[in-house]
């Protein structure tokens, strides 16, 4: 399995739970103006690391990450739905600059692992297996409220990175 497929299976996680909340007609009025969920992709620190940042997962592990993101929220340049092999995905565009990045660092951190961060909690952990080639990602399977989430955000003006 190659490190993309990781990605698409980590992100799809970090989607899913960054915008599957059920909401009360007030929040969703609240949340459509909220700021959008701070993601960041980071690489996995060994403790004690300097600078290393923690985190938790959903299940209460500790995990240690990098004091420097990969990707951030600000670092997708656009986002769309689109169908892959007859399910729902979402197509993202990282920014020039944040995909040669991507590329550079997992090309030089192949075994390596990459911890996917929302808001301030590590929903995945994956194991570079291979470099990254392209500019974007697909995360997938998605559902139309999950892309519509992460579109809107990818398009405000105002969005937040951690």
């Amino acid at each position: 399995m190659c490190v993309r497929t990781l990605l698409v299976a980590a992100l799809s996680a970090v989607l899913a739970m960054s915008c599957s909340q059920t909401q009360s007609p007030t929040a969703a009025v609240t949340a459509a103006s909220a700021a959008c969920p701070a993601i960041e992709i980071a690489e996995i620190a060994a403790p004690g690391s300097p600078g290393a940042r923690q985190f938790h997962t959903q299940d209460g592990a500790l995990i240690h990450v990098s004091p420097d993101s990969l990707v951030t929220t600000s670092d997708i340049a656009d986002a769309r739905p689109a169908m892959a092999e007859g399910h729902e995905v979402l197509e993202i565009d990282l920014g020039a600059a944040s995909a040669a990045a991507v590329q550079e660092f997992t090309a030089s951190h192949v075994g390596t692992s990459l911890a996917f961060v929302v808001d301030h909690r590590v929903r995945r952990v994956a194991r570079i297996l291979d470099p990254i080639s392209g500019q974007g990602l697909i995360i997938d399977p998605v559902t139309t409220s999950e892309a519509a989430e992460l579109i809107r955000c990818v398009h405000r003006s105002d969005r937040s990175s951690p």
